[in-house]
């Protein structure tokens, strides 16, 4: 009884006491009828009850702590939307991913080596646990998760709902983030040249998923739209954009070639060019004030 109240639902553990004790009530009836013989069967059924609603407190109690601990850990980098799916599923986290569309944002922090040859060790741990809590708030705010972070670059994803939700989503955090990295940099005097963030957003399948190996997992996203994402970010230097905005990502947009410029790059690893669109953050900001009414 205990093992099986421990590895059933709720729903099914009540289902098997009730057959239990119907069993009992079975049992203590012919053996009455037939063999005239009384069978006391009070203390076997309390017994079994009290073993029943025993583990169901124990298990209770070990789902709350699981889920609580999944929302601490996970909770400072996922949106609250994620966690509360993963909460909720009541599926174990296991080794191995899922195929999702998504949109992935890319960006780095121009003007980093400039700033950290000209500060001391401690004060550029200290700018990089501001602006990195300042890039996961603006993340979280706009429903995103932050997948990793990679020296002074940083990849964050967007799932679930519609896609264009998470594509404009992915965009806004990108211009909430230049706004408050410049912010940051104008209050700090060591810095000559002003930062300035270059970003990148792609849209497109990946494989989303706990991976790795048993015992040392990563929760984070593999996929061919990952790396467009990451090379069309670095051309954001060459090209002397402030954002890319991949093709796939575009058609989940409003009409943004209205906005941006058309590009065509050769990326590493891809045999054919990649179209995307780029342009300046001001033109994004106008791009999505142009066509907020139409995401109501």
């Amino acid at each position: 009884s205990l093992w099986f109240t421990w590895r059933l639902r709720p729903i099914f553990s009540m289902i098997l006491l009730l057959c239990m004790s119907l069993l009992f009530y079975e049992i203590q009836l012919h053996s009455f009828t037939y063999l005239q013989l009384y069978i006391d069967l009070v203390n076997p059924f309390i017994a079994l009850l009290l073993a029943y609603l025993f583990n169901i407190a124990v298990k209770t109690y070990s789902e709350t702590k699981q889920k609580t601990f999944i929302t601490q850990q996970f909770g400072r980098y996922i949106s609250p939307e994620v966690v509360k799916e993963i909460v909720h599923s009541g599926e174990e986290i296991l080794l191995g991913g899922q195929r999702k569309e998504l949109s992935i944002l890319f960006f780095d922090i121009r003007g980093f080596t400039s700033l950290s040859e000209r500060i001391k060790a401690e004060e550029v741990v200290d700018f990089l646990n501001e602006i990195f809590d300042l890039i996961t708030t603006k993340t979280l705010n706009n429903k995103g998760t932050i997948d990793k972070f990679i020296g002074d670059a940083v990849m964050a994803t967007w799932l679930g709902g519609h896609v264009n939700k998470g594509a404009r989503n992915a965009l806004r955090s990108a211009l909430e983030i230049s706004n408050a990295t410049k912010k940051i940099g104008e209050s700090i005097p060591q810095i000559k040249t002003p930062l300035s963030i270059g970003a990148a957003v792609n849209t497109g399948e990946a494989m989303l998923g706990n991976m790795g190996v048993t015992g040392h997992r990563d929760s984070t996203v593999i996929g061919d739209v990952v790396n467009v994402a990451f090379r069309l970010e670095s051309m954001t230097v060459t090209d002397e954009a402030d954002i890319i905005i991949g093709e796939e990502t575009a058609q989940h947009l409003d009409t943004p070639e209205k906005y941006f410029n058309q590009h065509s790059f050769d990326l590493k690893g891809k045999t054919n060019k990649i179209n995307a669109q780029g342009g300046s953050f001001e033109q994004l900001r106008h791009f999505l004030l142009s066509t907020a009414s139409n995401t109501l």
